[in-house]
């Protein structure tokens, strides 16, 4: 399990620029993100769209990776996740999700799915999401979350026990609600905390302009995203 949060830094509302810089000059589109909770040594979560596939990053200031590593992510035909350096220090998780992969009879008929200790969801109704999850040891132990209607991803993280409230924010695009940013504090027995990401499939291919990035973006097939 990581451990980032025995340092002592100010707590960052902000994202980071520099990320984004780099997501912009390498992806079809740059969209608009609302703002949301950040934690000291952990980047917002950053979306955006590549070759077709809805890409989303989250940075790591204070765990470095001397090599990458890439997770086909079961179940799917061409979504992946991608752990590895990052040029601004550090290290961070890249998701490629072709929302797409998802519509697909592998996600009848499927398991109810809690947080990766058993403790219900906190921002969910009945505490429960009905979804397959795959766990990714080499990908920082992260917990994947897939269904018809969420793809999610639960990263370890290990908060102080003074950290005791989940606090959740939305992931916002071009002003459109399209998913959750939680901190996942502790359990009574000291384990447990981490972060959860939450993107909504059904939101996602509502999007207008997100589709219209999509489609683009599969006809101009913009390649070469770096680390």
């Amino acid at each position: 399990m990581l451990s980032i949060a025995r340092r002592t830094f100010k707590v960052r509302l902000a994202l980071n620029l520099v990320l984004i810089l780099s997501l912009c000059l390498s992806s079809s589109s740059c969209l608009k993100q609302g703002q949301t909770t950040s934690i000291p040594g952990v980047d917002s979560p950053i979306i955006n769209i590549v070759d077709g596939k809805v890409m989303l990053t989250i940075g790591f200031k204070y765990i470095d990776i001397p090599g990458s590593f890439t997770f086909g992510i079961p179940n799917t035909k061409g979504s992946s996740a991608t752990l590895g350096p990052r040029t601004n220090g550090g290290s961070l998780i890249r998701v490629l999700l072709e929302p797409q992969d998802l519509i697909s009879d592998e996600f009848n008929n499927i398991p109810t799915q809690t947080l990766p200790d058993g403790r219900p969801f906190p921002f969910i109704m009945g505490g429960t999401l009905p979804a397959v999850a795959f766990e990714a040891p080499e990908l920082l132990n992260t917990t994947f979350y897939l269904s018809q209607e969420a793809f999610g991803l639960f990263i370890p993280i290990e908060f102080p026990n003074e950290v005791i409230f989940n606090i959740t924010s939305d992931i916002v695009i071009n002003d459109k609600k399209i998913g959750i940013f939680s901190i996942i504090p502790n359990s009574t027995d000291g384990e447990g905390s981490g972060l959860v990401i939450m993107l909504s499939i059904s939101e996602i291919n509502k999007h207008k302009e997100m589709q219209r990035l999509i489609n683009y973006s599969k006809k101009s097939k913009n390649r070469g995203v770096l680390f």
